[in-house]
């Protein structure tokens, strides 16, 4: 009995080998894509100044970007600014 469950585990360890060695992998880049064209958002935290938290939102559909402060006495999120990135980021 035991030598079966060792055959099985090593062809289930021979099985899972191949498929990582000739698996075909995504490149990173291209499930970046797919998955921000879907979401249509990017969140990062930051800070701005000593003690000042934000979160800065990227809409994806508007190309707009909007920063988000965190108010500590209310404990919430508060809209401080936001910039239009294809104005920033067009051609001259």
């Amino acid at each position: 009995m035991k030598k079966a469950i060792i055959a099985a585990l090593i062809c289930l360890n021979v099985g899972l080998l191949a498929v990582l060695v000739f698996g075909e992998a995504t490149p990173a880049a291209n499930a970046q894509a797919d998955y921000y064209n879907e979401t249509n958002y990017i969140m990062v935290a930051g800070q701005i100044e000593t003690g000042l938290e934000v979160v800065y939102v990227i809409d994806m559909a508007t190309q707009k970007i909007g920063v988000w402060k965190f108010d500590i006495s209310d404990r919430r999120l508060i809209a401080w600014r936001s910039r239009s990135l294809t104005s920033d980021f067009r051609e001259n």
